[in-house]
């Protein structure tokens, strides 16, 4: 078993799915191998390769129990549990894991949860944490920064969703209109007809 997990685990790092996944698959199945956890952590990857959501979720799991994966595995079993439309569980697992100290992808739990709430149309709440994850990206995805506008604009915080939607101005497509549609309505809020005219125009 030793020998299966060390070449399945070679095969995945040059890429090779299928191979590694025979042997991984092997591996992961026999509870008291000292690759256990490892192989599936490493088969975890591969069925979300392969878009097996159900299988990854459960590799990843069982992964999670292992010390060397607990501060790994908790947000691809949150973004699992999204992915397979369970909004609840995910957002159960991602607070979980932002309790718990030292999560190597905190960052990514935190644009998650963001996400999450947003989702669930719970505004406030997914401010905080959509905030602190534009905080500390030097490239901000147009969703994260759509979202995070939007949350400013139900808040009534209009220049800081002023700030985040004139960012937007250049996608050309619904979620860019839309967002002209609330800048306009943000420059209105304050009053200043002008910025709210070339909002609209735009």
């Amino acid at each position: 078993l030793v020998m299966k997990f060390q070449q399945g685990y070679l095969y995945f790092k040059t890429g090779e799915w299928d191979k590694a996944a025979a042997l991984l698959n092997n591996v992961r199945q026999v509870n008291n191998s000292i690759h256990y956890a490892d192989a599936n952590y490493y088969a975890g990857f591969i069925a979300l390769e392969k878009k097996d959501f159900k299988l990854a979720l459960s590799c990843f799991q069982i992964a999670s129990t292992n010390k060397n994966y607990n501060r790994l595995a908790p947000f691809y079993i949150s973004q699992l549990y999204y992915f397979l439309g369970d909004i609840d569980a995910a957002m159960f697992n991602c607070e979980k894991a932002l309790q718990q100290k030292d999560q190597f992808y905190e960052v990514q739990l935190k644009q998650l949860m963001g996400h999450l709430l947003f989702e669930k149309k719970d505004y406030n709440k997914a401010l905080p944490y959509l905030a602190q994850y534009v905080a500390t990206q030097k490239k901000v995805e147009t969703q994260d920064l759509y979202q995070l506008s939007f949350c400013y604009f139900q808040s009534q915080d209009w220049n800081k969703a002023i700030e985040g939607f004139k960012q937007l101005a250049n996608i050309e497509d619904s979620l860019g209109q839309n967002s002209m549609y609330l800048l306009a309505t943000s420059y209105l809020k304050i009053k200043d007809k002008s910025g709210a005219k070339n909002a609209f125009l735009l």
